[in-house]
């Protein structure tokens, strides 16, 4: 069984808990077979993002299984391992999942093996930061956390509008993001990383290219001379970067305009993308 929606997925800890006690049902297609499920207790979550997600709906206690990259909320570490790169099919069913919650792009192997054992799964697949809205309230709806769900996105709309109205009239600066070093690899127009540079006041180079992750060569780089340099952490140190020649005919190093920053902030479509959009404009403009 497979409820396949297209959202974009981002963690807000919140004290409010949804009332579970009414019963959605939900019409899921898998195989031909059509099958009427009540709201599900049980969750595995295959993506950090996910897991951020299901935490920040309250629903810590129905997860039972989750990756080893899952690292937050910290808590989130603690529940039983179902995978890393890959998932552990066997454990999985051996958790006995209601609803199993996977990311299209990134395990597109993982969804048809699960097929095959006919496994509940839920599916998501942000390309923008509306996508990671929608993937909140999808996520709400399915877990009957609605209301939760519709205040995450309120939050993050109202905190986005802020940095909007702060950097409202100022000019976007061209940024070049470094998420890969050898080769020089960044973000392209169909990533929802692009809308977190453009609401961040900045002009996202790579986005002249279709693909999410684009590779580019120093050539292109030095002609495209940006303003701004935006590097995930630990994918090249201060010192290398000042020590490869490549990059000192930059104006973002001749001007001390780059910043080093958290890759789980800036790389999981979920709420706490906000925070990489305030970030991001601080640097750029001085202004959250």
């Amino acid at each position: 069984m497979e409820k396949k929606l297209n959202g974009r997925y981002p963690i807000f800890k919140y004290g409010v808990l949804a009332i579970l006690s009414f019963v959605l049902f939900s019409m899921v297609c898998f195989a031909n077979l059509e099958t009427t499920l009540e709201t599900p207790k049980r969750y595995i979550s295959c993506m950090p993002s996910i897991t951020e997600i299901l935490y920040g709906l309250g629903l810590e206690e129905q997860i039972v299984g989750v990756t080893t990259a899952c690292n937050f909320p910290p808590e989130a570490a603690k529940k039983e391992k179902v995978g890393g790169v890959t998932m552990n099919l066997e454990r999985i069913i051996a958790l006995k999942p209601d609803l199993v919650f996977l990311l299209e792009d990134a395990q597109k192997r993982d969804i048809e093996k699960m097929k095959k054992f006919k496994l509940p799964l839920f599916v998501i697949n942000p390309h923008s930061v509306d996508d990671v809205k929608q993937s909140v309230l999808d996520l709400g709806k399915v877990t009957g956390q609605e209301k939760v769900a519709e205040y995450m996105v309120k939050t993050m709309n109202d905190r986005i509008a802020k940095v909007e109205r702060k950097i409202r009239g100022k000019e976007k600066k061209k940024v070049f993001l470094i998420v890969g070093h050898r080769p020089l690899t960044t973000v392209g127009r169909n990533n929802f990383i692009n809308d977190i540079i453009d609401l961040a006041g900045g002009i996202n180079l790579g986005g002249t290219s279709r693909s999410p992750y684009p590779q580019f060569s120093f050539e292109q780089l030095v002609k495209y001379d940006p303003e701004a340099l935006i590097i995930l952490e630990g994918v090249i140190s201060k010192r290398e970067l000042e020590n490869d020649s490549r990059f000192k005919s930059l104006s973002a190093m001749r001007n001390n305009m780059v910043l080093f920053i958290n890759p789980d902030l800036l790389c999981r479509p979920t709420p706490r993308l906000v925070g990489a959009i305030e970030e991001i404009a601080l640097f750029l403009h001085n202004e959250k």
